[in-house]
């Protein structure tokens, strides 16, 4: 996660941020992904007066790995 933000893609401000941060900014498409509740979704992907991103949103599961010893 740092990584990202050093390298530029992550906004900084986002250490902080609480859902409803989280939801402005992926309803305006400044966001790529959210990893938050699935009610966000529907205000994302169905509210086309609010959401700059209407119908371009899907739901995935996160990925993992194993971390290094």
């Amino acid at each position: 996660m740092k990584k990202t933000i050093d390298d530029g893609y992550t906004n900084p401000s986002s250490i902080s941020y609480v859902e409803e941060d989280v939801r402005k900014r992926l309803l305006a498409g400044q966001a790529a992904f959210a990893s938050n509740w699935l009610y966000m979704y529907d205000l994302v992907n169905f509210q086309e007066q609010e959401s700059q991103v209407t119908g371009k949103v899907k739901i995935s599961l996160m990925p993992a790995f194993k971390m290094a010893a």
